[in-house]
């Protein structure tokens, strides 16, 4: 029979006396939740915002509103959070943010796709953007803290 680790919620003596093992059973967890040592050095768990799911190399770790997950078959890893979107895939040596408008390749090359003007940046900073200039080519843009954007460049 396997050793037993302390229930969730209870304290755990130092010195490691709370007897568990590798392999061993965990009374009251809850599956795919990693646990760890709470306040007051009790065993702890919180499902919602910290837990690891799926088998062998396609795992999926959650961290708050974060989630991490690798696709062994794809190579590919994705970091997702809210509005960000990340998606890396080290075979092709790619990186695509917010769900493949922008990308990062591996020889330093950015590839952007055109959209509506964004909203002016902070002071001290500028928007570098793609939009269609109404006669179907496209503008590079900067767009400053002004409110003011500038073209860069245009599709000949």
């Amino acid at each position: 029979m396997p050793s037993k680790l302390s229930p969730i919620g209870s304290s755990i003596a130092s010195g490691g006396s709370g007897g568990g093992t590798i392999g061993g059973l965990v009374t009251g967890g809850t599956p795919n939740s990693v646990l760890f040592v709470g306040a007051g050095g009790v065993l702890s768990q919180d499902n919602t915002y910290f837990k690891i799911a799926g088998t062998g190399a396609d795992k999926v770790l959650t961290v708050g509103f974060w989630t991490l997950s690798s696709n062994s078959g794809g190579g590919s890893q994705t970091l997702a959070g809210g509005a960000f979107n990340t998606t890396i895939s080290t075979g092709g040596g790619t990186i695509a943010f917010n769900d493949g408008k922008t990308s990062l390749a591996s020889d330093g090359s950015l590839t952007m796709s055109e959209q509506t003007a964004p909203a002016s940046p902070a002071a001290n900073k500028v928007t570098i953007y793609a939009v269609d200039n109404g006669a179907g080519k496209t503008q590079l843009m900067a767009l400053f803290a002004s409110g003011v954007a500038q073209q860069i460049a245009i599709e000949p």
